[in-house]
């Protein structure tokens, strides 16, 4: 997948500087993974069609961590970081409690750590599966 191009028309124009990732890492305690931290340098955050069937909405930093605490992730999910949604009732994040920091899915009513579902093992596989639509959060 061609994540630049994607960007060109869901994207924003401005990503975030290394500083701002150290910040938001250093707030949460969390290392983000390389290729999502990759994306944030070159958008920060992005919405819009991806694939022929999908949608997403991948939250700014500072959305993300205003609508984490929002949605309460983290007492109700612990360990879960939620990035994104799919612009209704599906939220899309990354797993800490796995080593290897999963894409993971869970619904954002009626949150609960039995409900988050592992999608992808990496932010760059996961939108090549919404792009393919070899996975659909419907």
């Amino acid at each position: 997948m061609d994540i630049r191009k994607w960007l060109e028309t869901t994207g924003t124009p401005n990503g975030v500087s290394d500083d701002q990732a150290s910040r938001f890492a250093t707030r949460y305690g969390l290392a983000l993974p390389p290729d999502y931290l990759a994306f944030l340098r070159a958008s920060n955050g992005a919405e819009g069609p991806i694939g022929a069937e999908a949608y997403i909405a991948l939250w700014s930093l500072d959305d993300v961590a205003a609508r984490n605490e929002e949605y309460q992730v983290g007492l109700r999910v612990p360990g879960v970081l939620l990035i994104g949604s799919d612009g209704g009732g599906e939220g899309f994040g990354f797993d800490f409690r796995d080593p290897s920091t999963p894409l993971v899915n869970v619904p954002l009513v009626g949150m609960a750590p039995g409900e988050v579902k592992r999608i992808a093992p990496t932010f760059t596989r996961f939108l090549e599966m919404l792009e393919s639509s070899e996975w659909l959060p419907f």
